[in-house]
């Protein structure tokens, strides 16, 4: 039958560009799986690599990418032996990490798999290890990663995209841990998919104000994730003893701070210029961390009193909150890639975890139109 895959032990990742002459044509996964003969949740997972298909199908597929058969699954023995290259998003990475993989754009991304957010829940399985500059070895335990999505933003809810096992989504969709304006960075740098950003403003006017200022308005558009209460995450049993921004400015206070592009540091900075304090004050001010839940591990650790971040998070270690302003988390990504499959993947995964009560069931999160794309230009009503 043209749907069954060869019985052949397919290799620990088909190095072919399947995915990417597709996108290429501009082509889905269902157009092209109806012109080859065979079922899209077939196409998918032949895409990602989990089965081969038979020489009818292989010479079909050839024929409609302008390919050939080899380079589209040539086999990997070099590969295995030599490496792949990879772009690696953190430069300082040394041989021996650990590495999540994407492909992006025609290139293969490399992301530290281990990290202080994902180390809190024990190890998570890698899809490589780096060799060296530039050069990784795949693990052969997992699925091909080509069709592995990388989502880069701060808030911990993101993991929760992870579809369950035996989902035709395809690929492993990897949280990358950072700051609205480093995910913004990577998204920009064509080293994720998707980034989660959350600027202060009603009805995400900041985000879409944070993407005209970025010179990315034109091309990118949003996708409601979710609303969150931010606030101060504070020592436990000192949080009735905090007063904002009038109690940093005693200097009394450790900060646990976020980078200078982070959205959080946005909103700090814009308090404390409002009440005129003097940052030099606030202890810690001047040590950036790269993520809430950076932040919140050096407060429940003893390394500081007070961050910025989200309730559920202060929830989550132990600490006491107290509430600022709600805040609008939306994903961005470019229009294009939210028709695509994966993209309309996405979006319907958000509207489950919304409709499904697993974001309403953490502390301060209220989903409200989740999974739907934001309009460009706001009411001004």
């Amino acid at each position: 039958m043209p749907n069954s895959p060869e019985p052949e032990k397919p290799a620990p990742f088909p190095a072919h560009k399947l995915a990417c002459l597709r996108q290429e044509r501009g082509l889905t996964q269902t157009a092209l799986a109806g012109q080859i003969g065979v079922s899209r949740q077939f196409f998918n997972q032949m895409e990602a690599g989990r089965v081969l298909p038979n020489v009818v199908i292989a010479l079909r597929l050839a024929t409609v990418l302008g390919s050939t058969v080899e380079e589209l699954f040539r086999a990997t023995a070099a590969a295995e032996a030599t490496g792949i290259p990879v772009t690696q998003a953190d430069p300082r990475l040394e041989a021996g990490a650990r590495l999540w993989l994407g492909r992006v754009g025609g290139s293969w991304i490399a992301h530290a798999a281990d990290t202080a957010g994902t180390l809190a829940a024990g190890f998570a399985p890698a899809d490589a290890v780096l060799e060296g500059p530039g050069r990784a070895r795949m693990l052969a335990a997992l699925p091909a990663p080509t069709s592995n999505l990388l989502i880069a933003g701060c808030d911990p809810a993101l993991a929760l995209l992870q579809p369950a096992a035996g989902s035709t989504a395809g690929g492993r969709w990897h949280w990358i841990d950072c700051g609205s304006g480093r995910a913004l960075d990577l998204l920009a740098a064509g080293q994720v998919h998707v980034a989660g950003i959350h600027y202060s403003g009603t009805n995400g006017a900041g985000n879409l104000a944070e993407l005209r200022l970025r010179g990315l308005g034109a091309r990118m558009s949003l996708v409601q994730f979710t609303r969150w209460e931010q606030g101060w995450l504070v020592r436990r049993g000192v949080g009735a003893k905090f007063f904002g921004c009038t109690a940093l400015a005693t200097g009394k206070w450790r900060l646990a701070n976020r980078a200078d592009s982070a959205a959080a540091r946005h909103w700090l900075d814009r308090e404390l210029a409002r009440a005129k304090i003097d940052p030099r004050r606030i202890p810690g001010y001047d040590v950036p961390l790269a993520s809430a839940t950076d932040g919140a591990q050096a407060v429940a650790g003893g390394r500081a009193d007070v961050t910025v971040g989200p309730q559920a998070l202060a929830m989550a270690h132990g600490l006491d909150f107290v509430p600022a302003e709600a805040v609008d988390f939306d994903l961005v990504a470019p229009a294009t890639w939210w028709r695509s499959d994966r993209g309309r993947t996405l979006k319907s995964r958000i509207a489950e975890l919304a409709g499904t009560g697993v974001l309403t069931g953490l502390p301060g999160y209220v989903p409200t139109q989740s999974g739907i794309e934001r309009p460009k230009r706001q009411s001004r009503r």
